[in-house]
């Protein structure tokens, strides 16, 4: 939340990092899009993403309507009826015309989020399958990075402002390897952009076959915070992540640090950092956060939220219906 400001001053000396916000950073990521894998070879993996509208897209990105709060359940339900219709709503989504996708193949991350370990990555190779199974399932641990060798298995996600990194790669066995991760802006923080890169490595990855799409995420002009420290004390590295960081004061007098947290550039940048060239990188610069975005967002639901409290009302329809999306990356072959 944005705190009243009542008074600013700059950063003191051994908190002066520089970091401005470039106005034109998702443009120039937009130009090198044209040139990327995703737009000039053979489509590795499609993907395909759920929203609660229709909306013009910048790129050519699959989005169907679907709202992912229904597939996961109404809350006012109880929980065996709200497990019965999550099912059928997603079942309907991945059966609909343009996706057609078997649900007993969908895989979707079940979230770690915790931030002071490492990445953990899940083998969905490792567990059996169950042929009565019908339905698309959460992966059997939580962890926040999938990886599967199976070309039947599709990975899926629910986000809601995180980018999330969906990758593949040929290892030195010759075999395709399909994996995703969720980099939330803790997880950013916690390095998990260079702990994929490491795992890739440890999968044996030939570094110049991986190839990375970023589903969108929330952008720095949409996602406000307020702490009482600086984001950037004690890190290095993080400055893309942490931007437009200023003192402020509150109504009572507190001085806090007023920031933007812009995960997807960080996410991008970092990569490129790491050895990946711009060919090998897609980012689908979308802002899920933004006012009129039709994405599920967090940010944007408790903003909507914190509005009908200030009006005397106990419940918005908005909040619930954009709690998540869902995407999916279909592996080439079975679209």
């Amino acid at each position: 939340m944005i705190a009243l400001v009542m008074n600013t001053a700059p950063l003191s000396a051994e908190n002066n990092h520089d970091t401005a916000l470039d106005p034109e950073r998702y443009r120039k990521i937009e130009a090198l899009n044209k040139d990327s894998f995703y737009l000039n070879e053979p489509q590795v993996f499609r993907v395909v993403t759920s929203i609660a509208g229709r909306e013009t897209r910048l790129n050519p990105v699959d989005t169907y309507a679907g709202n992912m709060s229904e597939a996961w359940g109404r809350k006012y339900l109880p929980d065996h009826e709200r497990i019965e219709n999550a099912r059928d709503n997603i079942d309907a989504f991945l059966r609909q015309d343009g996706i057609e996708v078997d649900p007993a193949n969908v895989r979707i991350l079940f979230p770690q989020r915790q931030y002071n370990i490492s990445l953990k990555v899940i083998d969905i190779d490792s567990y059996p399958v169950d042929p009565t199974d019908t339905a698309a399932r959460s992966a059997e641990e939580r962890g926040d990075m999938l990886v599967t060798k199976n070309p039947n298995i599709i990975l899926a996600v629910r986000p809601a402002d995180c980018p999330v990194i969906l990758a593949y790669g040929i290892n030195e066995q010759g075999e395709r390897v399909d994996m995703l991760a969720h980099i939330a802006h803790e997880g950013a923080r916690a390095h998990f952009v260079d702990q994929f890169m490491q795992n890739t490595k440890a999968l044996e990855i030939i570094p110049e076959s991986l190839r990375v799409y970023i589903t969108p995420g929330a952008q720095a002009e949409n996602y406000n915070y307020t702490k009482d420290v600086n984001p950037l004390d004690n890190t290095e590295g993080l400055e893309k992540l942490y931007v437009n960081i200023h003192k402020t004061q509150k109504d009572n007098g507190e001085t806090v640090f007023a920031y933007q947290i812009d995960t997807p550039n960080f996410v991008y940048e970092e990569l490129r950092r790491l050895g990946l060239d711009t060919y090998q990188l897609f980012l689908d610069t979308s802002d899920t956060a933004a006012p009129n975005s039709q994405y599920a967002s967090h940010g944007r639901s408790a903003r909507s939220q914190r509005e009908w409290e200030a009006n005397g009302s106990h419940y918005n329809q908005d909040y619930e219906i954009n709690k998540r999306d869902l995407i999916v990356a279909i592996p080439q072959g079975n679209s």
